[in-house]
């Protein structure tokens, strides 16, 4: 029963957060100076469209104060290839996101 519990837990919170555990998920990472207004769950655009989100941020460890974001791609038709790139804009007034861009 409890076991039971936890699972319902971890699914509950994770549907919060708009994951979907039982899909399989393209997980990418880049890094940025400034991550301002990003945060988990922030969208991931792809020519207007949302195709992901931002599922985390680490400062990373070598001491340059860079931020490393990882952000998941639920399309599976979109593939990123080596020349894309990421870019943080405003999406509107209050909201930051990622924004896709084919290279």
């Amino acid at each position: 029963m409890i076991i039971g519990a936890f699972v319902l837990l971890y699914f509950g919170i994770n549907y919060l957060k708009g994951l979907n555990v039982l899909q399989g998920r393209n997980v990418y990472y880049a890094v940025y100076p400034d991550v301002s207004g990003i945060n988990d769950a922030s969208p991931v655009l792809f020519h207007g469209m949302k195709v992901g989100q931002v599922i985390g941020t680490e400062l990373l460890p070598d001491g340059s104060g860079n931020v490393a974001v990882a952000f998941q791609v639920n399309d599976d038709r979109l593939v990123l290839n080596k020349g894309c790139k990421a870019e943080i804009y405003s999406s509107d007034l209050f909201t930051r996101a990622i924004q896709i861009v084919m290279g």
